[in-house]
């Protein structure tokens, strides 16, 4: 998505809780509650970009959780 359409929202911080499955795969994705941006565009268009992220998979087979904090500002 283009900033001018989010440009009002990218202020502020998330951090997305996402699980590497087993093939590499990003199997379940959300923002967590620790969210300053408040924009339900900006935060359904980052979980349709993590679904589609591809990892090594996993050592062992095994999940992966991962926390991952983003922090939006503004260079204008």
């Amino acid at each position: 998505q283009t900033n001018k359409k989010v440009g009002r929202f990218s202020y502020g911080k998330l951090k997305i809780d996402f699980v590497i499955g087993a093939s590499g795969e990003v199997e379940k994705q959300e923002i967590s509650k620790q969210n300053t941006l408040n924009s339900a565009l900006l935060n359904g268009c980052i979980l349709r970009r993590v679904s589609k992220w591809k990892f090594p998979s996993p050592r062992g087979g095994t999940k992966v959780m991962v926390s991952y904090p983003i922090l939006f500002k503004s260079t204008n």
